[in-house]
């Protein structure tokens, strides 16, 4: 039976939050133990493809596992924005901080930069939607696709249920 989680002022999960406090070194596995699963419409989870460390490496969906890969921390970044980060110590990014419809989601290293800060709101169906900061995009699963492999973009909000994310603490 799924628990409830337990929500701090912010609107984020407590668990989400208390995860992006703590400073995670390490091992993969020691990433893993601090993060959360991001969930897709399809029940699928985010996934840095092929649990490849390297800058650029694609965040799609993929049925969830509970590797490694899977695991994401919020870290605040000032302004009611976060920072998304993988196991690797990377963030999520906007690829070339591009403004399109259909940019992709990367990891990349860290810089501080508006394509690497998001903003988490409350959607429908207890779900969030993640935005990007500078373009207030939303993350999106590509053309709707329930399929294992289907890349995370960013494009133009519309509330769609592609464009809702549940966190599970797990």
């Amino acid at each position: 039976m799924k628990r409830p989680i337990a929500r701090l002022a912010t609107g984020l999960p407590a668990a989400t939050v208390l995860a992006a406090a703590a400073v995670t070194l390490g091992s993969p596995a020691a990433h893993a133990a601090s993060g959360v699963e991001i969930r897709t419409f399809a029940n699928k989870c985010l996934d840095v493809e092929w649990k490849s460390a390297d800058n650029g490496a694609r965040i799609v969906q993929h049925r969830c596992h509970r590797e490694y890969n899977q695991r994401f921390r919020f870290v605040p970044a000032g302004h009611g924005r976060v920072e998304i980060r993988t196991f690797a110590n990377k963030c999520l990014d906007v690829h070339r901080a591009s403004p399109d419809n259909g940019a992709r989601i990367i990891q990349y290293t860290c810089t501080g930069d508006a394509n690497q800060r998001f903003r988490v709101l409350p959607a429908p169906g207890g779900r969030h939607s993640i935005r990007t900061f500078v373009f207030d995009k939303c993350l999106d699963v590509n053309e709707k696709s329930a399929r294992d492999g289907a890349r995370i973009i960013q494009y133009s909000c519309t509330g769609d249920y592609n464009q809702r994310f549940e966190f599970r603490n797990r």
